[in-house]
C-alpha cells in the first residue's frame, strides 16, 4: 500500500471504516490501464439520507477523453472522470444542507490548458476547484462556478505536486480551498476559516460526486471526500521553523517543528507516535530528492534539531516523517525555505503614474540589500536600446532609489525601470512601471463617415461587418446591426491602451431598445480574467462595469434601464480602489429593495486590471489570442453609438455631468445635497421656507376611538 501524505488511512485504521464522515478514499491502486467500471478504494456507499454508509458501491465514469491509470495514479488528458458518492444517486445526494469537502493531489503534468476538480450534480458540472482555463502564461489556482472565476495569488507550477482541500459548503453558502494546507490550518466555518479562496456560493443545491478531468495532462492521486475538514487536514509533523516558503532566514539556522495531532483529538499532539524521522537536501540543494538525517524520540512536546550552517542565496528542502508502531510511517509534507540573498532584493516596486501635464512624477524602489546598493533608472524602449537616465533639467534621483520626473509632457510617456546592484556583482532590475499624463487617449466622435479616433497617434480603426453612418446624440453616429457589425482597433497596437489598467474612464452616448445581459458597448476583451468591459449587465438593459482581476469583477449593476430607445450617456470609472457606474451625468447607486437606503455608490476594487493583448471593440467584443481573433460578433445588440471616449484616469463626477449637459443642453444636479427639500440642486432660503412653512405641523394620525 502506498504510504498517504494526508494520513487519512492511518485514521481509518484505527478507528474502521464505519467513521460516517468519510464518503469515499480513492488512492487508484489498480493496473495500469482504464478506470471506466472500477470500484476499489474504500466506502463510496454513502447515503446521504441516513449519513451513513448503506447505499451500493459506485464506480468510476468516464465522462470524455483520455483518462487513463499509471503508476497507482490517475491520469486526465484532454478527458475528465467522475465517481458518485454512491450508486443510487438520489440516495447519496447533498441537498442544499451539509458540507462536502474534497482533497486530492493534484499535478499539471503538461501542457497550459486548465485541470481541476469539481463538485457534480448529478450529470452536470457545478463547481470547479483547481487551474482555470484561459489564463495566459501564468497559471493560479482559482473557483470557477460559473460565469467567471477568481484566482488566488497562488501560482501553479508545471511538475509539482499540490494538496489541494475545497469545500462546498451548503449551510454557509460558500465554496472554499486550500493550496497545500498543513495541520495549522482549520474550517470553522464561512465566518472563521482559513482557506486561500472564500467566495460566496451561488450554485445548485444538489451534490452527488467528484469529477476529475483537464485539458492538458494532470495527475491526480490520494482523493478524499468527506463531510468534517478534520478528516482531510493532513496530520503530519505541523508548524515548522523555519516556516515553509520563508525567505531571508539566517545562514546559521535550528530546524524545529510540532508533533502531529491526534486523529482521535485535534487539541493534543497524537500519542501514538514514537519517533520523529528528519529528512533534507541540505548538503545538496540541488538534488530534489530528501535524505535520512536523523531519528529523535517523540516526547509530545516542540522538536529541536540542529543547528545548520547554511549558504547565502539557497532554497533548501525538509521533511519530518512521523513513526507509529506496527504501521508505515506518516510522511510528512515537504517544507523549503530560502537563505538570505546576496543580490539586492527589491522590496517595493516603482507605482505607476498618471498625472497631468506639468505636473512631478515620482518613481521609487524599496530595497534590502546586504551590502550598499546603487542605483540606475532607465527609460524602456525595447529592452536593448533603453535610454539610461541621467539628472538634468527635468530629470532627478536616477541614481537613487526615487526618480523625479519634473513638468511631464507627452514626450516622457513611457515605462520607466531601475537596476539595482550590489557587491554580489548581479544587477537585478524592478518591474517596469507605466508614467501618464491624463488625458483622453481615444476619441470617436463618428463625424465626416470616419470610423476613426481623432486622438493623434491612437492607434487605426479597423470594421467588422458593415456598420453605417446615421444621425446621433451629437452630429452622426454608427449604426450598428444585431449579431453583425463592430468597430476594433489595431491588434498590433494594442499596447496602447494597458496605461488604462491603472485607472481610466470609458463612455459613450447609445441608443438601444434591445435589453439583453452582458453584452458589450465598448469593451477590451473583458472575459476570461482579462481586461473591462462596459456593457448590459445581469439584468437586461441595465449596465454596468466590469473590470477583470480587481475584485468585484462583474461590477453592480446600473439602477435603471437605458433599453428605451433615447440616447443615454454612460461612463465607467476605475482608479484602482474604487470603480463607479454613471448614467446620463448622474452616479447610479444601489439601493437596499427591503429598506430603501443606499447600500454603495461604487464597488471596491484594488490592483490593476488583468493585462490582455486584445484590441478595443466598440459595440462588440474581441477575444482569442494574438493573431488568432475571435470575433464575438454573437454578442452585438442592435443599437446606435456616438461620442466614444478612453480615458487614462478616472473622471470626476463633476466632469462627467457637465459633459452630459454640454450634449443635451439640459442643467444637471449629479449629487443632491442633503435638505434640498424644492429639488433645485442647492440649499438655500426657499429650502428653508419650504421648512418653515410645515414647522411642527403635526401630520400623526390618531385612532378612532
Amino acid at each position: 500500500m502506498k504510504k498517504l501524505v494526508l494520513g487519512v488511512m492511518m485514521s481509518m485504521c484505527l478507528v474502521g471504516v464505519a467513521n460516517a464522515e468519510i464518503i469515499g478514499v480513492e488512492n487508484f491502486e489498480y493496473p495500469d490501464g482504464a478506470v471506466a467500471g472500477l470500484d476499489g478504494g474504500e466506502l463510496w456507499m454513502w447515503n446521504n439520507l441516513v449519513q451513513d454508509h448503506t447505499n451500493d458501491k459506485s464506480a468510476w465514469e468516464v465522462l470524455w477523453g483520455n483518462v487513463v491509470l499509471q503508476g497507482q495514479s490517475l491520469y486526465t488528458h484532454g478527458g475528465g472522470a467522475v465517481r458518485h458518492y454512491g450508486s443510487n444517486l438520489f440516495d447519496a445526494a447533498f441537498r442544499a444542507s451539509g458540507v462536502v469537502y474534497y482533497s486530492v493531489l493534484f499535478t499539471s503534468v503538461s501542457g497550459p490548458d486548465w485541470g481541476g476538480i469539481s463538485g457534480y450534480d448529478f450529470d452536470n458540472e457545478r463547481i470547479f476547484f483547481g487551474m482555470p482555463g484561459s489564463q495566459g502564461d501564468v497559471k493560479r489556482f482559482g473557483v470557477d462556478q460559473g460565469p467567471g472565476y477568481w484566482l488566488s495569488d497562488i501560482p501553479i507550477e508545471l511538475g509539482r505536486e499540490y494538496h489541494l482541500i475545497c469545500a462546498i459548503d451548503f449551510d454557509g453558502d460558500q465554496v472554499r480551498m486550500w493550496v497545500d494546507p498543513d495541520a495549522d490550518d482549520w474550517d470553522n466555518g464561512a465566518a472563521d476559516n482559513s482557506a486561500d479562496i472564500r467566495r460566496d456560493y451561488f450554485g445548485t443545491n444538489w451534490n452527488t460526486g467528484v469529477r476529475l478531468a483537464s485539458g492538458g495532462n494532470c495527475k491526480w492521486d490520494n482523493l478524499v471526500v468527506a463531510t468534517d475538514f478534520w478528516d482531510v487536514v493532513p496530520k503530519v509533523a505541523r508548524n515548522p521553523y523555519p516556516a515553509s516558503g520563508q525567505k531571508s532566514v539566517p545562514l546559521e539556522v535550528m530546524l524545529s517543528w510540532e508533533p502531529a495531532l491526534d486523529p482521535d483529538d485535534p487539541e493534543s499532539p497524537n500519542p501514538a507516535i514514537t519517533a520523529h524521522r528528519l529528512y533534507t537536501n541540505f548538503d545538496d540543494p540541488d538534488d530534489p530528492n530528501l535524505y535520512f538525517v536523523a531519528e529523535i524520540p517523540n516526547t509530545g512536546e516542540r522538536v529541536e534539531y540542529g543547528p545548520f550552517s547554511l549558504a547565502t542565496d539557497t532554497i533548501y528542502s525538509w521533511r519530518v516523517d512521523q513513526a507509529l508502531p506496527d504501521v508505515n510511517d506518516i510522511s510528512g509534507a515537504v517544507w523549503q525555505f530560502e537563505t538570505i540573498l546576496s543580490v539586492p532584493v527589491i522590496e517595493d516596486q516603482p507605482p505607476y503614474q498618471v498625472v497631468e501635464q506639468g505636473e512631478t512624477a515620482v518613481f521609487s524602489v524599496g530595497v534590502d540589500s546586504m551590502s550598499p546598493p546603487t542605483y540606475q533608472w532607465y527609460k524602456y524602449v525595447d529592452g536593448i536600446d533603453d535610454i539610461e537616465l541621467a539628472d538634468g533639467a527635468s530629470i532627478a534621483g536616477s541614481q537613487t532609489d526615487t526618480l523625479s520626473i519634473h513638468n511631464a509632457q507627452l514626450d516622457d510617456e513611457g515605462a520607466y525601470y531601475c537596476v539595482v546592484s550590489n557587491a554580489s556583482g548581479v544587477p537585478v532590475p524592478s518591474e517596469q512601471a507605466l508614467l501618464g499624463i491624463q488625458r483622453r487617449i481615444a476619441y470617436w466622435p463618428f463625424e465626416d463617415n470616419s470610423v476613426q479616433s481623432v486622438v493623434p497617434g491612437s492607434p487605426a480603426t479597423n470594421v467588422y461587418g458593415q456598420p453605417a453612418f446615421d444621425s446621433g446624440a451629437v452630429g452622426d453616429a454608427m449604426v450598428f446591426r444585431a449579431g453583425l457589425d463592430m468597430l476594433y482597433t489595431d491588434p498590433n497596437e494594442t499596447s496602447y491602451f494597458d496605461i488604462c489598467n491603472y485607472s481610466m474612464s470609458v463612455a459613450c452616448w447609445v441608443k438601444t431598445t434591445t435589453a439583453q445581459t452582458w453584452n458589450p458597448f465598448v469593451a477590451r476583451h473583458g472575459e476570461g480574467n482579462q481586461g473591462w468591459q462596459l456593457r448590459q449587465g445581469s439584468m437586461a438593459g441595465r449596465p454596468t462595469f466590469t473590470t477583470r482581476q480587481t475584485g468585484n469583477d462583474d461590477g453592480t449593476r446600473g439602477n435603471r434601464t437605458i433599453a428605451d430607445g433615447n440616447w443615454h450617456y454612460v461612463v465607467g470609472t476605475f482608479d484602482g480602489s474604487i470603480k463607479k457606474l454613471y448614467i446620463d451625468g448622474v452616479l447610479s447607486r444601489f439601493y437596499s429593495v427591503d429598506t430603501g437606503q443606499m447600500l454603495r455608490d461604487g464597488d471596491e476594487v484594488s490592483g490593476m486590471i488583468g493585462k490582455t493583448e486584445m484590441p478595443v471593440a466598440i459595440a462588440g467584443r474581441v477575444t482569442g489570442e494574438p493573431g488568432e481573433l475571435i470575433f464575438e460578433y454573437w454578442n452585438v445588440v442592435g443599437a446606435r453609438y456616438d461620442e466614444v471616449e478612453i480615458y487614462n484616469y478616472a473622471l470626476d463626477a463633476e466632469t462627467i455631468a457637465q459633459n452630459y449637459a454640454d450634449i443635451t443642453g439640459q442643467s444637471i444636479c449629479p449629487e443632491q445635497p442633503l435638505y434640498d427639500l424644492n429639488n433645485d440642486c442647492v440649499v438655500d432660503l426657499n429650502d428653508f421656507a419650504l421648512l418653515a412653512s410645515e414647522w411642527l405641523m403635526d401630520s400623526l394620525l390618531q385612532p378612532n376611538l
